[in-house]
């Protein structure tokens, strides 16, 4: 008792002026909580509504879209001449049909396919025939499945870092199946600036594809595209994982809520959608509106508590007395932003360069005709780095397949230094360069490799190590990080079409493809492998899953159906043996191999210039790992205090300016996707008073 009667009588003795301003103070303070209290939760309400509404019109438009494709591509493949020309096998006259077909309906993409899953002619590439729609894609999967019109979001199957609402059905000739028409829709830049412009205001629209990343976005601010880049990228949780919620902030002003989108498909999830909608709960915009009501009302309230006074020279020292405290804050204000955003280092130093380019070929995997030439595109995708010369060394055997032609058109070269083709070695050496600051970016097309299949069965086409992508910094730095190959089946229409007596049939070896191992010179971590095959008439095949590439189904072990899952015990090289069986007999036997890669990465280690450093200082991290059966990747991901991971090289330098104790996270991923992380913990003195702002904003934030 006796304490508060010394407070209050210490209180008595402050002069009114200065009790004003506290009690204004204090008036402020429960004003500032309550409304930072209202400002989140409205902020989460309207965020609320937002989402649900952004997540609706996302639902509905690619539902009218799926509506439209299946209707109209019905209606087109009951078109008596579509029925007439497929029939024939008429690329171009059906070519004609289809684009007059794709103009008065207004659709994107429309192709058709034989009887045999073969395309004959589609609109997009008109030149690009003969791969097998009803094994290789994933709607052509489903048809030959189901039989009945179908649809789904899947990648392309001619681009696989397109996303596509694809639609496709059978064409009859009366009771009999003659072919298969598809219809579909690219979701690119032009889809996605459509569709956010019936999103809430502000939404960024990012449609992707597992392997790939981002396809296409609304974003047309080339510096902000480049941070989302470095946010989503294809190894993110965002893209592999489907991750949703939780906010992210590209410019310290601009903050959004992540809603994510998973298209299942007949493969299972290979494509979404990311929305980025602006998150009013954490937006810069309402902390600057209730700081703004905040200093109101501490001037309304100390100016109300000294209205009584009559005397301007008391005024006035009131006055002067609620400038100081203003005053004190901005000082305050200027003093955090001046300690948090200051980019302080106490010693100067370039981190290390990435080099972090790939080259592959599109497509890596593909079910190709003997009757019909293929086009496969040799890509590249840079890290961050420009480039400006490539150096393409491939090699193939020259008894499966013949390259007619390396044409350069739309590429990222300006000039051909070599172009050699080898025919009877079975190599290809191609040499250009770029013009001006060189090229920097994803899918750029170097050459496109035209080739004839000379003989049914499997071919692949090989990176040898001489390739090479050279970056623009005056030394001609080789930057390519990794290669993929290819690995494709040759199948004969004419033979399929054939297929009249079970005779012939018998002594057709079957075509064997899996959606789950696409392209058999690459290992995958998947622990399940499913295979598909044309299956005309429900034919008998006796089939084998082993490691014995040298294996015969036995013929007790048989099947009628389409296809075929097998669990995957361990890491290892598989084959598929299937062979048709007619009467006991059994026909020619195809094989399908597959590499499997279950295990992560091992002996994972980071070591660290100093465990215990002052603020400022840049630490010196250098990283090593082994993976003994698809190869390491040379890239490492990185995390500083669960923020999120980015890709450095086996070295690299970082700062670290706030006090305390800051956990390191790393990750090695193998060439099959598979990772190890590990930790270590790196402990930073310096100021206290640094660290507290540090918690706090991030705790608000």
């Amino acid at each position: 008792m006796n304490e508060v009667r010394s407070i209050l009588s210490e209180w008595k003795k402050i002069p009114r002026e200065h009790t004003s301003i506290i009690k204004a103070g204090l008036v402020s303070l429960v004003g500032f909580l309550v409304l930072s209290i209202l400002a989140i939760l409205t902020g989460n309400f309207l965020l609320k509504i937002s989402t649900s509404k952004a997540t609706e019109v996302l639902n509905a438009q690619l539902s009218a879209d799926t509506s439209y494709l299946l209707e109209r591509g019905n209606s087109i493949a009951e078109n008596p001449l579509i029925i007439k020309y497929t029939k024939d096998n008429n690329s171009y006259d059906l070519l004609a049909v289809l684009l007059h077909e794709k103009l008065d309906s207004n659709i994107g993409l429309m192709g058709v396919a034989n009887k045999t899953g073969t395309i004959i002619t589609r609109t997009k590439s008109a030149n690009k025939r003969g791969d097998n729609v009803l094994l290789f894609s994933t709607i052509g999967r489903q048809l030959l499945t189901g039989g009945l019109a179908t649809s789904t979001v899947t990648k392309s199957a001619t681009d696989p870092t397109q996303v596509i609402l694809n639609t496709g059905r059978y064409i009859y000739d009366g009771p009999d199946v003659v072919g298969s028409l598809y219809a579909g829709d690219l979701l690119d830049n032009s889809y996605a600036k459509e569709i956010s412009q019936k999103l809430p205001k502000g939404t960024l629209v990012l449609f992707y594809t597992k392997e790939f990343g981002i396809y296409s976005t609304n974003i047309a601010d080339g510096n902000l595209l480049k941070k989302i880049h470095t946010f989503f990228y294809p190894e993110s949780e965002w893209i592999q994982h489907g991750v949703s919620n939780g906010t992210v902030n590209f410019n310290y002003r601009d903050k959004y809520f992540v809603k994510n989108v998973a298209f299942t498909d007949y493969d299972g999830p290979d494509t979404g959608v990311i929305l980025l909608i602006p998150n009013y709960a954490s937006s810069t915009v309402a902390q600057y509106i209730v700081i703004a009501l905040t200093i109101f009302i501490y001037l309304f309230f100390s100016i109300y508590f000294q209205h009584h006074k009559k005397h301007s020279r008391e005024l006035v020292r009131h006055y002067l007395f609620v400038l100081a405290g203003l005053a004190g804050l901005v000082f305050i204000i200027f003093v955090i932003y001046l300690l948090m955003f200051t980019n302080y280092v106490r010693h100067k130093r370039e981190p290390f360069v990435l080099y972090n380019s790939t080259l592959r070929l599109q497509p890596e995997s593909g079910l190709f005709n003997l009757e019909y030439e293929e086009d496969i595109s040799v890509v590249v995708n840079t890290g961050a780095e420009n480039v400006n010369a490539f150096n393409v060394s491939l090699k193939f055997d020259p008894t499966k397949i013949k390259v007619e032609e390396a044409a350069f058109e739309d590429s990222v070269c300006s000039h051909t230094v070599e172009k050699t083709i080898n025919n009877k070695k079975g190599t290809i050496d191609i040499s250009c360069i770029t013009e001006n600051l060189g090229f920097n970016g994803e899918n750029g097309h170097i050459v496109d490799l035209k080739i004839k299949p000379l003989a049914t069965g499997q071919f692949s086409i090989e990176f040898t190590d001489d390739s090479k992508v050279l970056a623009d910094d005056g030394l001609g730095t080789n930057v390519l990080r990794q290669t993929t190959s290819g690995s494709y089946q040759v199948e004969s229409a004419l033979e399929s079409l054939n297929l009249t007596s079970d005779t012939n049939w018998l002594n057709t070896k079957p075509i064997i493809f899996s959606p789950t191992h696409p392209n058999s010179s690459r290992a995958y971590s998947k622990n399940q492998a499913t295979f598909v095959w044309s299956n005309q008439n429900q034919k008998s095949y006796a089939f084998s899953f082993d490691n014995n590439p040298d294996a015969v189904p036995r013929t007790t072990n048989i099947t009628l159906a389409k296809s075929a899952t097998f669990d995957i015990p361990t890491s290892g090289i598989y084959y598929l043996h299937l062979a048709p069986i007619y009467m006991g007999k059994l026909g020619p036997v195809a094989q399908y191999k597959i590499i499997a890669d279950l295990e992560p990465p091992t002996d994972l280690k980071i070591s660290a210039s100093s465990y215990d450093v002052e603020s400022g200082d840049i630490v010196h991290l250098v990283f090593s790992a082994n993976d003994f059966f698809s190869g390491l990747e040379k890239t490492y991901y990185l995390n500083v205090d669960e923020s999120l991971f980015y890709p450095v090289s086996h070295e690299t330098y970082i700062p670290l300016i706030d006090p305390g104790t800051h956990t390191v996270r790393v990750r090695a991923y193998d060439k099959a996707g598979n990772y190890t992380e590990r930790e270590i913990q790196i402990t930073v003195h310096g100021s206290n008073f640094r660290q507290l702002i540090s918690d706090f904003t991030n705790t608000n934030n």
